[in-house]
């Protein structure tokens, strides 16, 4: 078959046959595990996920593999707004928002004035 028909062939394959799971572990990408566990994720595979040096990674095992997922990592001085306390604080006044629950004040001293009224 010539380079020519092949691509065309390519082209034409419907997804999830055979012959695309077969092209898929022709193109796969392999890393060597190193001695203290180490492995070089791909290039590629970092362009994609647009990992850089540095960056952290969630080991996982699903279904007897070994599944790396990109950590969104908190900074400490926001750590306290990710806690459960303060987040279900946040889903409270959300609510609230909805039921429209809230005072709008048109100005700073109306509602500085408010506080006062307390």
């Amino acid at each position: 078959m010539s380079d020519a028909q092949h691509d065309s062939d390519a082209e034409h394959r419907v997804p999830g046959t055979r012959a695309d799971r077969r092209a898929a572990r022709a193109r796969a990408l392999t890393a060597v595990v190193r001695a203290k566990g180490g492995v070089t994720i791909p290039q590629a595979v970092r362009d994609q996920l647009r990992l850089e040096e540095g960056d952290q990674v969630i080991v996982s095992v699903r279904d007897g593999s070994i599944v790396l997922t990109p950590a969104a990592l908190v900074p400490r001085d926001q750590e306290w707004f990710h806690s459960p306390q303060w987040q279900a604080r946040e889903a409270e006044a959300d609510a609230d928002l909805v039921a429209g629950r809230y005072t709008r004040f048109d100005s700073d001293e109306e509602f500085l004035a408010s506080l006062d009224d307390a």
